[in-house]
Parts: C-alpha cells; sequence; structure tokens
C-alpha cells in the first residue's frame, strides 16, 4: 500500500512539475523571446524584464547557496543510494517489487543528475554571453532539480513513515529476540556443563 501511495504521489508531483509547469515555463518564455525577435509588437517586453528581475533576485544574488543546495542534494542522493545496499529485511523497502525499486533508483539517479548539473552550470553560467540564454536554461535546470527532489522526497517520507511506525514493534521483537537468545544459551551451557560432570563421574 506504501508503495502504491509513494508511486501516486510521485507521479503527481512529477505530472505538476515535470510535464505542466517545466514545459508551460519552457513555452512561455522561448515563444515569448521569438516573438520579440520576429515581430517586436506581438511579445512582451514587460515578461522578459520579469524573467531577468526574478533572476537577478532569486538566483543571481543566492548563487553561492543554490550552488551548496545542489551540492547537498548530491552527497543526499549518494547516501540513499548506498543505503539501499544494506536495506534490512523487515524494511518496508525490502518488501518493493523490482519495478518499484527500479523507480526509486531512477528517481535517486535523475536527481543526482539535475544537481550535478546544476552545480557545474554555475560555475559557468557568467561566462555565458547570450543573457536570455543564461537566465532561461539557469530556471529550467532549478526547476528540473527541486522538482526531482519533491519527487523523490515525497517517496522516500512515505516510505520510511510506514517504517517509522513500526519501530517500536521492531524494537520490542529484537528484544525479545536477544531475550530468547539468551535462554537459549543459558540452557546449553547448563547442559553441557551437565554432560561434562557427567563425564567426570564415569571416569572416576
Amino acid at each position: 500500500m506504501s508503495a502504491k501511495r509513494a508511486n501516486f504521489i510521485g507521479w503527481l508531483l512529477e505530472k505538476c512539475s515535470m510535464q505542466i509547469f517545466f514545459p508551460g515555463f519552457a513555452l512561455l518564455f522561448l515563444c515569448n523571446k521569438l516573438l520579440l525577435y520576429f515581430t517586436k509588437s506581438m511579445g512582451s517586453t514587460d515578461l522578459e524584464l520579469w524573467l531577468y528581475r526574478t533572476y537577478e533576485v532569486l538566483i543571481s544574488s543566492n548563487l553561492g547557496t543554490i550552488t551548496t543546495i545542489a551540492a547537498i542534494f548530491v552527497g543526499i542522493y549518494m547516501t540513499v543510494l548506498s543505503v539501499l545496499g544494506s536495506v534490512k529485511v523487515n524494511s518496508v523497502m525490502a518488501f518493493l517489487s523490482d519495478l518499484d525499486l527500479k523507480k526509486l533508483v531512477n528517481f535517486i539517479v535523475k536527481g543526482m543528475l539535475s544537481s550535478f548539473i546544476v552545480v557545474f552550470y554555475s560555475l559557468i553560467a557568467n561566462a555565458i554571453e547570450f543573457e536570455f540564454l543564461q537566465v532561461f536554461v539557469f530556471f529550467l535546470l532549478l526547476i528540473w532539480m527541486f522538482s526531482a527532489a519533491l519527487r523523490f522526497g515525497g517517496n522516500l517520507a512515505l516510505i520510511y513513515k510506514s517504517d517509522l511506525e513500526r519501530l517500536s514493534e521492531n524494537i520490542e521483537q529484537e528484544r525479545e529476540e536477544a531475550e530468547e537468545q539468551k535462554e537459549i544459551l543459558k540452557t546449553l551451557r547448563t547442559y553441557l556443563r551437565i554432560q561434562e560432570e557427567e563425564k567426570l563421574k564415569i571416569k572416576k
């Protein structure tokens, strides 16, 4: 059930961000730029100026922060990939189908790739002379990075939520198993001691 909910939430996030907002943003500003280039009367200079102003306020002045966030995302994705290799048997992830697990890994790889590209692009963005291209591409990359993070985070939160709900149950179960093992070892030691005493009596 958790996997299905995670898939639905992930699909919804991707649908809204990558399949609606992302192409909508791209079409709006790209078409406006083309209209301004070929027929200035049909394009909106206000819309393009808004894009530049927003870039200055949100991105240009916070370039270091954005690069840091992207680098942190890369670290998180790499950590989760390593965690997937040591999933416990009673974890929800252990019950995911091969298809669901592949989807989760796919989300991680896409998210990590988008974050890597943002880090790299932030280093060369200022070298791009064509201002519209610099601004437009940066916005698209940020939308991609944050939408990938949202989808991945939504899926992971639902998966781990189920694990956390069963945390006390798992702890109690492990405690009982540990006590049971202690009892077995105690019984075994007692049995071995008795056997040793019997052997000594026979020798005497």
